[in-house]
């Protein structure tokens, strides 16, 4: 996997000057925003995702997790209209949806739903 350091070195710029290519930054001149944006198609390179949550401090993304009925193990009307409801404001937000269902029986905690968080 290439890294920004990578594409700046290929560019011949700063890794800031990288970044700023990738947000948007209007302060970036045509050609070093060409040169950049030539050096990102030609190393293939993706940004990272989870590198860019942790820096901004904004993951857009939140954990849905669903407490299915025990007798059915199954969604009831309920929540569906949550899920849904979850799923409508997430969108208009632009905020990505993880759901997990859990089956956490409290008389025996492995732990194992907590893993998630």
């Amino acid at each position: 996997m290439v890294s920004i350091k990578e594409v700046a070195k290929h560019a011949g710029v700063a890794i800031s000057t990288v970044s700023k290519v990738l947000n948007g930054y209007p302060n970036v001149s045509e050609e070093t925003k060409k040169r950049v944006q030539d050096a990102i198609k030609e190393l293939n390179y993706i940004p990272n995702s989870i590198a860019a949550a942790l820096s901004s401090k904004q993951f857009g993304r939140i954990a849905l997790v669903l407490d299915p009925n025990r007798q059915t193990q199954a969604i009831d009307q309920i929540f569906m209209q949550y899920l849904v409801g979850a799923l409508d404001k997430a969108k208009e937000l632009n905020v990505e949806v993880v759901t997990y269902l859990s089956f956490y029986d409290r008389g025996n905690d492995s732990g194992r739903d907590h893993q998630i968080f």
